[in-house]
């Protein structure tokens, strides 16, 4: 079943860095993709680009002038957003940021569709290997401490490699409403960017190696994608190596 969002998310700073966003500009490689379960009734028009190269932009089918790999349709939405926090508000008309003030920001953003069901299920709908999907998972030390672990869909946390690296005596999930309440997001929805709460961020270190990947947006169904280098620049994630798995 196709399903697609009225609101897509967008990559941090993308308006910052290019100055035609704020007007609706085209497609630039710092867009992100975002996928949801809200039917929208009016889809923009389906455009096509190539995973790897997104400012790859064609109006019909075929392969990538740059690497040769077929090109996936998308369609472009125009969406209303926070300059200094992208990822955290995004609206479908103009206003102003709940968190700083400032007059919201229009941008154009690359609407995709999946539906909820974990990340092979959201691989499986983009087309993508889970791998690349990531978990955004809140977990706490022995001091109650929350913490963010971003870990590759297919793996699972060690959380006593992670305690050992981190310098935690214990690291363990947290329940359901508390992940909730650190987070302001639901279980299942939950993205590493507007947090309610400032924590520190940990990602796999193999992450870091990939080229792009795809993460939770703040809402059930939502994915962006990004490169890597963003967790650590915007985020200051640090890196950990504690991948299970089993």
């Amino acid at each position: 079943m196709r399903v697609t969002v009225s609101a897509a998310l967008l990559l941090a700073l993308a308006v910052a860095v290019n100055p035609a966003f704020a007007a609706g500009g085209p497609l630039a490689p710092q867009t992100a993709q975002a996928a949801a379960t809200a039917p929208a009734e009016k889809l923009p028009p389906i455009s096509y680009t190539c995973p790897m190269h997104p400012e790859i932009l064609e109006s019909k089918g075929g392969i990538c002038p740059i690497c040769k790999m077929d090109l996936v349709p998308i369609r472009l939405d125009s969406v209303w957003t926070c300059g200094t926090r992208p990822l955290a508000v995004v609206r479908d008309a103009p206003g102003r940021c709940p968190i700083d003030g400032t007059a919201l920001v229009q941008v154009t953003a690359v609407v995709s569709w999946t539906c909820p069901g974990g990340t092979e299920e959201s691989a499986r709908q983009l087309g993508v290997d889970e791998h690349r999907v990531i978990k955004t998972l809140v977990m706490e030390d022995e001091r109650a401490k929350p913490l963010i672990v971003l870990m590759h869909g297919d793996r699972t946390v060690s959380t006593k490699n992670l305690a050992r690296q981190t310098g935690a005596k214990r690291i363990e999930p947290c329940k359901p409403e508390v992940a909730n309440r650190h987070s302001g997001f639901l279980v299942g929805g939950t993205s590493p960017f507007g947090t309610k709460k400032p924590m520190p961020v940990y990602v796999e270190a193999s992450i870091l190696d990939l080229d792009m990947i795809y993460l939770n947006g703040g809402r059930r169904g939502y994915l962006v994608s990004i490169r890597p280098s963003v967790l650590t620049e915007l985020l200051q994630a640090k890196p950990v190596q504690c991948a299970s798995v089993d």
